[in-house]
């Protein structure tokens, strides 16, 4: 499960060579060890001979990659993360910055 590593910014480093080699393990242990089961007891609970459990598995997976493109495709789009906000003594949203004349919306709310 290197793919975060060759998409990326081409910069790697332990944390993200280590985040990518625990999801791999987690995955693993999934289509492993849980997924055999999983159709076994899908099968026997439906009464059908169609593996239920794999087509499942993967409309989750493809539906999690697609929700990572377009969060990931949304952000580059913008460019730049969110301004920092911060809590003043009144308990009101002050924007650390923002650009003159665009509208500040308070995260919390009294």
């Amino acid at each position: 499960s290197t793919l975060p590593l060759c998409l990326g910014t081409g910069q790697s480093s332990a944390l993200e060579l280590g985040v990518a080699f625990s999801g791999g393990v987690f995955i693993a242990a999934g289509f492993c060890h849980l997924l055999p089961d999983a159709t076994e007891a899908l099968s026997d609970a439906m009464g059908i001979d169609y593996p239920v459990a794999p087509l499942l598995c993967s409309l989750g997976m493809l539906a999690m990659l697609i929700i990572d493109q377009l969060t990931t495709r949304a952000i580059a789009k913008r460019g730049t993360a969110p301004a920092p906000v911060r809590l003043s003594d009144e308990d009101e949203a002050e924007p650390a910055d923002h650009a003159p004349g665009e509208e500040v919306v308070p995260l919390l709310s009294s």
